[in-house]
This record gives structure tokens, C-alpha cells and sequence, in this order.
């Protein structure tokens, strides 16, 4: 052997070392039920309206329309069990209050779909009569589609005239509702998270508040100048780029974390629900919110607050939102209305896949080895043990993932099946090209023919791979 092959065999050998090194993997741990744990309620999935939705348009059309087939199909496929009605429309003067034929229709819709309601009626300027008439039709005809009323939209515009003020008027629109439906369940303060509005209408009027309501868009605003200027056409947006790292960073937990410390003493005296939150506020960020990186996105923010003791999550949505001036475009809409169908976005198959694994007890997971972008969650119920992996790692350096899923107590009794949330290419920045379970959701509503691969456990454990940008939801049956 001469000294000039020595470069070539050490390469070699070098070579074959990496080769035979195994991959970094990730090893998902799951617990036990723990005594206590939050159990995922059947109307967890919520969609939020603005309250303008209710009236018909130019054409004299309604949205929410039982005859709408593909609307009715689109909410039974994503299993939407809950519609908030509110918004900036509820409290805007400039914004036309639902007739009480408007109201009667919506809630036709809302029993064709099978959803429970939370609806607004106005607070500032609000009329007594007019709550109490909206009261009466749904007492008489839709209380088994109520869920909750809520009074007002984000009241903390009183600021410091919460006695003086808010008060009053709160009392005196509850007392007029109440007085058309008995024993109505109300919720409040439909606010950003706001821990002294919240101990005000808690001290005030805790014993006829069922919940409370918070509103939350972790990534902030779509625009640069949102209060500088008055013509939305002149607003600056933030790049998509740096808003969909934002959305599929590791930087959105300890954000989370810090509102949930923040309400935790208000949220210990009741059940709270997310009642309206989407991505970035303000419409949304075109190819940002409406991008496959807000399904990935949901997906582990559905989780994450289900994880927390959240009573659910109602996503605002619709073909425009308030803002502006009323009309803004839906960046952030989990689908729009185009041709004689919806334009299905990519949020929406964060909805689906939640359904599809969200079922039961969440039990606690641990992660270790490879943690980087990598969240796991695992929910029990009886013979069933689902596990969703959200992998968001993305880019042209991003490699697939292998995870090891350590079961635990969970005792398999037959094969696993998955199904996988994908979109083309691993392109976070995709609006099309969207699966789960490698077919898409259609326009006229319908998913049919799913594939569900298959996975076979060895000694209490599964192994699978995930690509980038990209999730699962495995389904096991246990002893």
C-alpha cells in the first residue's frame, strides 16, 4: 500500500462508518390517563362568523342556506360542531342588525349542520327590545341549537368605564334577554386576553356567565401600518415568508404559554373557550394564512390549548371579515365561496385530521432524542389509543423523520392505521395541492376514499417516517 492510497481508504472508511451510523431519531413516550385529564369535547371544532354573515346580500341570498348542499356537506366533513356568530359587525353601527328572519334562517342552518351556537346580540347602542325579541324566536323555536349568548364584541373599548359603563348596559341587555329566555347561559368578555375585564364580569356577574370567551391571534398583525392609515388599500403586509417561519417555529409555545399565566387566575374560577382566533390578525396574511403552513400550523394550536383545559376553538372565518372598512378579503378563511362550490384552504385539513384523532382523553406524551419541531399528542378512549405527529421541519435542508412511538401501557391489539396530512413538494407556502390521507377535500364539501396505510406494532412500539412539513394520525386498537 503506498502512502498516496491512504487518503482514498481513510475516505472510505469514513464513508462506511456514516453509512452504518443510525439516523437521529425521535422517540414519542406515551403516558397514562392521569386523574383529571382533559377529555376533548364533541364540539371542540368551532367556526366564528361575523354577525353581517346572517344578512343576506345584494342578490338576496343567504350563506348559511340549507339548500347550499356543498356548505351543509363542507360541515359535516371537517365534523364542525360549533358556530360562534359575532365579530366586529356585532358592535358596528355602520353594520345592519339581523332581522329576526335572518336570525330564523341561520338557526334552520345551524340544525340542518347539527352545530351548537354561541350568538352575539349588540352592546353598544344595543337595544333592549331588539335582544329581547332575538331571544324570544330562538327560545321559542332553536333552544336546542343555543349554546350560549354573548353580549357586545371585545368590550374593553369602555377601558376604564367598566362601572360606569359597561356595566350598565351588559346588565341591561342580559336582563332583557332573560326575561324572553329563562335561564339562558351567557358567556363573556369576547375580548382579547384581558385579565381584569374578565374579574370584572366575573365579580359582576359571575353566577350568569357559563363561560368565558377570549380571542387570540398568536401571529400578530398582517400589516406593517394597521392604525396609520384609513383606505385598506394603502396597508403595508408583512412578508409571508417570515409570518409562515413564525407559524412553523418552536417560538409559538412559550408565546402561548405566557397568555395562558396571564389568564390562568381568571381561568381557574371558569371554562374557557377560544370563541375567535385565527392565525395573524386583520384578515389574515395572504400566502401566510392561507398557506399549507396554517394547517400544520392549527393542527398543533387545536392541541396544544385541548392540552390546557381550552373548551373549544372557533376559527373566524367567512368570505370577508370585519376590519376596515367591513369588507376585507379572508386571507385566513378555512374556505370561501367560489363558482357553485368553496374554495377549500389548507386550514381546513388541520380541522379534518384533528377530528380524525382528536377522540377521547388526552394522555401525556414525552418526546425525546430529535425535538426540534416536532409536537406529539395522544388521546384514549375505549379500545383506541390515537396519535398525531406534526413534523415542522421544512426546506430544502429538512430531511425526512423518524419516529419511534414508545406505547407504554397501551397494550396493541391489532394493526395501526395512518393517515398522512401532506401537501406537494412539502411546500409550506402551497394553497393547493393539499391531502390527508392522499386525497383532497373537494369543492362541492366530500373526502371519500381516504387511504389509511397501514402499520404493523413490534414489542410495544410503532415506527414510522414522516416527511417534511408534514403530519400523521395513527389510529391503534389496545387491549
Amino acid at each position: 500500500m503506498t502512502t498516496k492510497s491512504l487518503p482514498l481508504i481513510l475516505s472510505l472508511c469514513l464513508a462506511l462508518a456514516a453509512c452504518g451510523r443510525p439516523d437521529p431519531q425521535t422517540i414519542v413516550r406515551l403516558g397514562s390517563a392521569e386523574p383529571g385529564a382533559a377529555v376533548i369535547p364533541d364540539d371542540y371544532v368551532g367556526l366564528s362568523y361575523e354577525s353581517k354573515m346572517l344578512v343576506p346580500d345584494g342578490n338576496g341570498q343567504y350563506y348559511f342556506n340549507v339548500e347550499n348542499k356543498p356548505l351543509v356537506t363542507l360541515f359535516r366533513t371537517l365534523g364542525i360542531r360549533s358556530i360562534r356568530i359575532g365579530g366586529s359587525s356585532t358592535d358596528n353601527p355602520n353594520d345592519p342588525l339581523p332581522s329576526l328572519a335572518d336570525i330564523d334562517n341561520f338557526f334552520r342552518f345551524a340544525r340542518e349542520v347539527g352545530v351548537k351556537v354561541i350568538y352575539s346580540v349588540r352592546l353598544r347602542d344595543g337595544d333592549p327590545d331588539y335582544a329581547r325579541s332575538v331571544a324570544a324566536l330562538i327560545q321559542n323555536k332553536y333552544s336546542d341549537r343555543l349554546d350560549l349568548f354573548a353580549i357586545g364584541n371585545e368590550p374593553g373599548y369602555y377601558k376604564n368605564a367598566y362601572e360606569e359603563e359597561l356595566k350598565p348596559r351588559w346588565a341591561s341587555i342580559r336582563e332583557a334577554v332573560n326575561s324572553a329566555f329563562p335561564g339562558a347561559r351567557f358567556c363573556a368578555p369576547d375580548d382579547n386576553p384581558n385579565p381584569p375585564l374578565c374579574s370584572f364580569m366575573l365579580d359582576n356577574f359571575g353566577s350568569h356567565i357559563g363561560l368565558l370567551t377570549m380571542h387570540y391571534y398568536p401571529g400578530d398583525c398582517a400589516y406593517t401600518n394597521p392604525f396609520k392609515v384609513q383606505d385598506v388599500s394603502e396597508l403595508i403586509p408583512f412578508d409571508p415568508a417570515v409570518k409562515r417561519e413564525l407559524l412553523l417555529s418552536d417560538d409559538l409555545h412559550p408565546k402561548y404559554e405566557g397568555v395562558l399565566k396571564r389568564m390562568a387566575p381568571v381561568f381557574e374560577r371558569a371554562p374557557y373557550r377560544l370563541s375567535e382566533t385565527n392565525s395573524i390578525w386583520y384578515g389574515g396574511l395572504k400566502d401566510a394564512s392561507d398557506s399549507y403552513a396554517s394547517a400544520l400550523w392549527a393542527l398543533d394550536y387545536m392541541y396544544w390549548w385541548a392540552s390546557r383545559g381550552s373548551a373549544g376553538i372557533n376559527f373566524h372565518t367567512g368570505d370577508y371579515v370585519g376590519g376596515g372598512d367591513g369588507t376585507v378579503v379572508s386571507r385566513y378563511a378555512t374556505f370561501v365561496t367560489e363558482g357553485d362550490g368553496f374554495d377549500v384552504r389548507p386550514i381546513s385539513y388541520a380541522l379534518k385530521a384533528f377530528g380524525e384523532g382528536a377522540k377521547g382523553t388526552l394522555v401525556p406524551v414525552q418526546i425525546d432524542g430529535e425535538t426540534d419541531r416536532i409536537d406529539a399528542y395522544a388521546a384514549v378512549r375505549a379500545g383506541t389509543v390515537s396519535i398525531t405527529l406534526i413534523n415542522r421541519r421544512y426546506g430544502d435542508e429538512a430531511q425526512p423523520r423518524t419516529v419511534s412511538i414508545d406505547l407504554g401501557a397501551c397494550t396493541p391489539a391489532g394493526k395501526a392505521s395512518v393517515l398522512r396530512l401532506e401537501a406537494e413538494g412539502n411546500d409550506t407556502a402551497a394553497r393547493t395541492g393539499v391531502t390527508l390521507g392522499r386525497v383532497p377535500i373537494r369543492p362541492d364539501g366530500t373526502w371519500d376514499h381516504p387511504v389509511r396505510e397501514t402499520l404493523r406494532p413490534a414489542k410495544g412500539s410503532l415506527t414510522i417516517t414522516l416527511k417534511p412539513a408534514s403530519a400523521a394520525v395513527i389510529t391503534l386498537p389496545v387491549k
